[in-house]
């Protein structure tokens, strides 16, 4: 789960790149790494070859608790995924409270889901998580998909586990 990048459009470094898809592609014995990037809150599209925009990333976007895009959550073609983001008050002290949400509260909806599916199929590949996860999303009913079911702010949909375990 990534929940760092740059607050404008910049190309990742090669080695970054490469680092990535190494992991994608080598990882768990072979079988690869689900890599999950926040798509960013800075209310902009993703240009290609960003992080989020790599195509060995699963990408997610931030929707509030009516299923909307939120207000600063970045989009294009990049977004693979709309998960919840709902801020939420932690307080680990119990006096202190810090605030968590954005993308960065979104990606690791997925990365959690992605890990609990491995817990009970731990052999299946990083492409076969990341099958299940956009196969298992809902296209939002409140916008129009393109052509091949994707949106820019959705992606191929909004994260439905319920889906999984059927």
């Amino acid at each position: 789960n990534n929940s760092w990048g740059y607050n404008e459009a910049i190309v990742a470094p090669d080695v970054l790149v490469s680092v990535i898809e190494r992991a994608t592609a080598e990882g768990r014995g072979g079988l690869g790494s689900v890599v999950v990037f926040a798509a960013g809150n800075d209310n902009r599209e993703i240009i290609n070859g960003e992080m989020c925009g790599l195509p060995s990333v699963i990408c997610a976007s931030a929707i509030n608790s009516y299923g909307q895009p939120t207000n600063y959550t970045n989009y294009g073609a990049a977004i693979d995924i709309a998960a919840p983001s709902a801020t939420v008050s932690i307080a680990p002290d119990n006096d202190l409270t810090v605030y968590f949400g954005g993308t960065s509260a979104a990606a690791p909806v997925l990365s959690g889901i992605a890990a609990w599916i491995l817990s009970v199929k731990p052999n299946l590949t990083e492409e076969e998580i990341r099958d299940i996860l956009i196969h298992s999303s809902d296209p939002s009913p409140l916008v129009q998909s393109d052509e091949n079911g994707h949106h820019p702010k959705y992606g191929y949909g909004i994260i439905n586990t319920a889906k999984i375990i059927n």
